[in-house]
């Protein structure tokens, strides 16, 4: 919730009062609008506590904000493998939420630090990945035509920017 409280010339006591009054008002207001963010959930197919932490995270933002119209997932969803996407998208099918739009980060570009075998090598960069192979599984499993995007929620404007390189 975004108010503004028009304090200018109260003063003292009477500041202290409008104060708690107009707190007490935002508590009862209901949101004209309600959003959430979820950040840095690092998604590893082969982590079940990352899966778990996120389920679980699911579950409580539901419980809490079952009204939220949007939830962001804002960059380092994933360690950037198909498979940590595939889990991503598994968990998100599982649980109940507000529709998601999401934005790349660091992390998500990290098949380039992927070797033949699946282990990460942060000492070499795997010479068959790059950013535009990382940019292209994160545009194909989320259905967008580039990282960044624009959205429009019950009249308000979004903008989703993502990076296009590592």
């Amino acid at each position: 919730v975004v108010a503004v409280l028009p304090l200018g010339g109260v003063q003292g006591d009477n500041r202290a009062s409008h104060l708690a009054a107009a707190s007490a008002e935002l508590q009862t207001a209901t949101p004209l609008f309600s959003f959430s963010v979820m950040s840095d959930l690092h998604i590893i197919s082969s982590d079940p506590v990352s899966q778990l932490l996120l389920r679980q995270a699911l579950v409580d933002h539901h419980t809490l904000r079952p009204e939220s119209k949007l939830l962001v997932l804002n960059g380092d969803l994933t360690n950037g493998s198909e498979s940590d996407y595939r889990s991503l998208m598994a968990l998100l099918s599982r649980q109940p939420h507000a529709p998601v739009q999401a934005t790349m980060g660091n992390h998500d570009y990290y098949g380039v630090w992927r070797t033949p075998d699946g282990k990460m090598d942060y000492t070499k960069m795997n010479p068959s990945w790059g950013s535009a192979k990382a940019v292209a599984l994160f545009d194909r499993v989320w259905g967008y035509d580039k990282p960044y995007h624009e959205l429009v929620v019950e009249g308000d404007r979004f903008l989703f920017l993502s990076g296009e390189a590592y």
